[in-house]
């Protein structure tokens, strides 16, 4: 399910998000990431299922966060725990 894809990721790496994702619904964060990923053509949703559909275009797409905040993110979550 789309929602619970973007919940893991809002719970991983929300903190490096900008704060209008950050500060949106879940609902609102995986709306908002969906109609993007349809208008750029890396998504696509099904009308009978619903089901959205992750376009092979999507695999080239990478990014990561500066080294400094994976180093804080982890000792947060260590800290957690």
């Amino acid at each position: 399910d789309f929602e619970r894809f973007v919940s893991i990721c809002k719970s991983r790496y929300g903190p490096g998000w900008g704060v209008q994702h950050r500060r949106a619904k879940l609902q609102e964060a995986a709306s908002e990431l969906k109609a993007f990923l349809v208008e750029w053509r890396l998504a696509r949703e099904d009308p009978a299922s619903g089901m959205v559909l992750l376009m092979p275009a999507l695999g080239r797409v990478t990014g990561e966060y500066p080294a400094e905040f994976d180093e804080k993110l982890s000792a947060d979550l260590a800290a957690k725990e």
